[in-house]
């Protein structure tokens, strides 16, 4: 995971010209209809009325959990809150702005 990270850090350094859109996973789980339109309207795309009520409708029939739930705890791999914050401090300083506000 570590060699991910920093691939991914390098790539989004050094292709400042390649749009992206971030998102949280809160933010998509707490508002997941939202969060799409945004993206569409970022790379300026119609989020049509009709796409629209079908991933309402897809949501409704799918709730998270419906095919049940996997628990992890960070204890089980041997990690800690403060590993990962300190391993991954470039990481969530670039994609985790969001979250210190």
């Amino acid at each position: 995971m570590d060699m991910m990270i920093h691939r991914l850090i390098k790539f989004r350094r050094t292709n400042l010209d390649i749009p992206v859109f971030d998102v949280l996973y809160d933010d998509l789980m707490a508002q997941p209809i939202d969060i799409v339109r945004r993206i569409y309207e970022h790379f300026g795309l119609v989020c049509s009325e009709d796409f629209r009520q079908a991933m309402v409708t897809w949501l409704r029939e799918n709730p998270q959990g419906k095919q049940g739930r996997n628990t992890y705890t960070l204890e089980e791999f041997g990690l800690t809150h403060e590993l990962i914050d300190q391993r991954y401090e470039e990481y969530n300083s670039m994609f985790l702005k969001s979250l210190e506000t």
